[in-house]
């Protein structure tokens, strides 16, 4: 059965191996037309009087299809290379990955008249740190919860530095679990 990057080594039983395909194939989907609607896009838009345009031709149906097939070699590497030595491969698609969605985010910049640059940069920067400052929050919050939830199940605390997803080893004091 096909396991997810992560999962745990136990035998899926056929709810959640049903379950884990549904989600897969809902994700895989969702993000190579996510894809292909913004490659599409992006290859659609001309430069026009009034900045920008739309305009739909034979090169968007291509760029779309091109999309679709990289959102789905995305999800083929991380399900099929979940296993193993992959981890390198996992990551430096999930790079390219982001990597794409930032170039396709800043690409339409590139039609903006050149006064309006330092306005919209100093813009992007306050979105940057707001969500890196969101995203900490969050973070923290998610340490805290794992902290408290091994805490409650008689595990040792976890000790910064070191991964709050590992798996929980019991504390042994004085010759018993806690």
């Amino acid at each position: 059965m096909t396991k997810l990057a992560g999962s745990s080594t136990e035998p899926l039983n056929n709810e959640d191996a049903n379950s884990q395909r549904a989600f897969l194939r809902i994700a895989s989907l969702s993000t190579a037309l996510a894809f292909g609607v913004v490659l599409g896009s992006v290859e659609a838009l001309r430069r026009d009087a009034s900045g920008f345009a739309f305009q739909i031709s034979a090169g968007t149906l291509v760029a779309f299809t091109i999309g679709l097939a990289i959102g789905l070699a995305y999800w083929k590497i991380v399900v099929f290379h979940a296993t193993g030595n992959a981890a390198l491969l996992r990551r430096a698609a999930s790079f390219l990955l982001l990597l794409g969605g930032t170039g396709t985010f800043l690409y339409p910049l590139r039609f903006l008249p050149g006064e309006k640059l330092p306005e919209v940069f100093e813009g992007l920067a306050t979105a940057a740190i707001a969500l890196s400052l969101i995203g900490f929050m969050l973070r923290t919050l998610q340490q805290f919860f794992n902290q408290d939830e091994m805490r409650t199940e008689g595990c040792e605390k976890v000790r910064p530095g070191t991964d709050p997803l590992a798996p929980c080893v019991p504390a042994v004091r004085k010759g018993r679990n806690l």
